[in-house]
């Protein structure tokens, strides 16, 4: 009797534990404003302070558009593997005209191929350059016009950014060159990309001891988290 209690006590600890390790596989495709700071490993630690184990395989080349992925075809090759669950796509700001017809017409394309696969095309919403920080609304539309076309989920990084700069004008969310993120600015955007496809907007669970780095100093995290909880709600409204 003692025996078959201790296996059913046993049985549903292994269960829980199974079910608190959520799995997802996760492709991303991008250039720098992806692979700047690592941001698909910023993502996978933030899942993994969620007791998510995010697995991810990441195509990101320099100045590379949506249409230049489709072109050379490795994007298309990798989303036929099967097994992700999210393909979150990325190019430049794409505020301007031709930009946002690259990044609709094949992001419509990539979310058929995602269709066929049965993973969730991902509308990662960037920045423009500082001395273009007038673009932010367009940006903002044309991300969300991917998403709403697509039927995708929406992921409005960029949105998160002047969040920041409501409360806090001088925070540092550029690099060196104010238009690549510092590693304050691809975090944000890992916060909002995790968020955005788990469909979470609390996210205090997320650790800064295993996010920090020299840069990060633990006020800018809470900063940082504040941002992206309610660029998040604001997302659900």
């Amino acid at each position: 009797m003692h025996r078959i209690i201790w296996l059913l006590f046993f049985y549903s600890i292994t269960c829980a534990s199974a079910f608190a390790q959520k799995k997802i596989n996760v492709l991303f495709l991008g250039n720098s404003l992806t692979y700047y700071n690592n941001l698909p490993e910023l993502v996978k630690l933030i899942a993994a302070c969620d007791s998510v184990k995010l697995t991810y395989h990441s195509i990101s080349l320099p100045n590379y558009a949506l249409i230049d992925h489709w072109n050379d075809g490795k994007a298309q090759q990798e989303i036929k593997s099967g097994g992700y669950n999210f393909i979150i796509v990325q190019q430049g700001p794409s505020a301007q005209t031709e930009g946002r017809t690259y990044l609709l017409d094949y992001g419509l394309k990539f979310d058929a191929l995602c269709d066929q696969h049965n993973a969730k095309l991902v509308s990662y919403m960037v920045w423009p350059a500082k001395s273009r920080s007038f673009d932010f609304p367009a940006v903002f539309e044309s991300y969300k016009l991917l998403a709403d076309s697509a039927r995708a989920i929406f992921c409005p990084a960029g949105s998160a950014w002047q969040k920041v700069w409501e409360s806090y004008p001088e925070f540092k969310l550029y690099g060196p060159d104010d238009f690549h993120p510092d590693y304050r600015g691809s975090l944000l955007a890992a916060l909002v990309i995790y968020g955005s496809i788990m469909q979470r907007t609390d996210l205090s669970f997320a650790d800064y001891n295993t996010v920090k780095n020299v840069d990060l100093i633990k006020s800018d995290f809470k900063i940082l988290i504040r941002a992206a909880q309610r660029t998040l709600t604001d997302k659900k409204r």
